[in-house]
C-alpha cells in the first residue's frame, strides 16, 4: 500500500490528475472473491484518504439502478467521498463511464490530463472506461490493488478476448 500511495504521490504532484471510482455498488461487489473485496474496501479507502488530504477531484460513476437494480456506492467508500472536497457523482447505463456525457465535461471542466481508475471488473467496466479516457486522450492510471474482477468475469470472455484486454491495459495504462 505505502508504495501504491507514493506512486500516487508522485502522479498527483504533477497536476491535473483525478480519480475515477467505478461500480463501487453492493451487487457488484456480491461477484467478487470475499478476499479481493476487503482489499478492494482497505485500499480504496486510503487512496480516498489521500485524495481528501490534498484536494484531488474524486469522481464516482456506478451503474444507473434503473438498469439493474445494482444499489448505490457502498456506505464506507460513498461516505468516504463526500468527505472529499470536489466530489462528483454520475450514473452510467453502459459498462463504460463515459457513456454519460456529463463525465467527460466535468473531466474537461476540471481541466484534467491523468486520470487514476479503482473499482469493480477491470475487464469490463474499467476496461472501457480506460480505452474512452485514453482514446480522448487523457493518461490513465491504475493499480492492481485497487481493482476488482467478478468471480465469472473471465468465463464470460474467450481467451483471446481475456488476452487483448491484458495486452491493452499493459500498453496504455500506467501501473502504480
Amino acid at each position: 500500500m505505502k508504495r501504491l500511495i507514493r506512486g500516487l504521490d508522485d502522479l498527483c504532484r504533477q497536476g491535473e490528475t483525478g480519480i475515477f471510482v467505478i461500480d463501487m455498488q453492493p451487487d457488484f461487489l456480491d461477484q467478487v472473491f470475499f478476499f479481493t473485496e476487503l482489499m478492494l474496501h482497505s485500499n480504496i479507502r486510503c487512496v480516498l484518504d489521500y485524495a481528501i488530504d490534498n484536494d484531488i477531484p474524486l469522481i464516482e460513476v456506478q451503474t444507473e439502478t434503473e438498469v439493474d437494480n445494482y444499489g448505490e456506492t457502498i456506505g464506507p467508500v460513498r461516505r468516504k467521498i463526500l468527505e472529499a472536497p470536489r466530489h462528483f457523482l454520475f450514473t452510467k447505463s453502459k459498462d463504460d463511464a463515459l457513456s454519460n456525457p456529463d463525465v467527460l465535461r466535468q473531466v474537461s471542466k476540471l481541466n484534467l490530463s491523468r486520470i487514476f481508475l479503482m473499482g469493480i471488473y477491470a475487464k469490463f467496466c474499467v476496461y472501457a472506461t480506460a480505452r474512452s479516457l485514453f482514446y480522448n486522450g487523457y493518461k490513465v492510471f491504475t493499480s492492481n490493488q485497487v481493482l476488482g474482477e467478478c468471480k465469472w468475469g473471465y468465463l464470460n470472455l474467450e481467451s483471446k478476448e481475456r488476452r487483448e484486454r491484458q495486452r491493452w491495459y499493459r500498453k496504455n495504462v500506467d501501473f502504480i
